[in-house]
């Protein structure tokens, strides 16, 4: 897949300079699927959102969102314990997708 994106690139005129691959399990992330999605912003729809450190219920918070209002989107990603993440464009962390609605 990686070859197929590269050759992609190249085919739309862009220059390749460098490659980096990630290696999810030498990383931390298990097997994760991570994906980067085009920017989305989403509304808070429950009284009391956890941030986590990575996508899935198995990662530490890193605070919460109690305001229901409007965060946008960078990446999505599977995890344990919601059917999909959104990573914050803040950098805050990662937050279940399940108490969301996109605007």
């Amino acid at each position: 897949m990686q070859q197929t994106f590269i050759d992609a690139l190249r085919l739309a005129g862009l220059t390749i300079k460098s490659v980096i691959v990630w290696d999810k399990k030498a990383h931390g992330m298990g097997d994760l699927k991570g994906s980067f999605a085009p920017r989305y912003r989403v509304r808070v729809t429950t009284d009391e959102l956890n941030i986590r450190k990575g996508p899935g219920t198995n990662y530490g918070t890193n605070g919460s969102i109690k305001d229901k209002g409007i965060y946008t989107i960078t990446a999505e990603a599977e995890g344990p314990g919601a059917s999909k993440w959104g990573k914050l464009k803040s950098g805050a962390g990662w937050i279940s997708l399940d108490y969301t609605a996109k605007v």
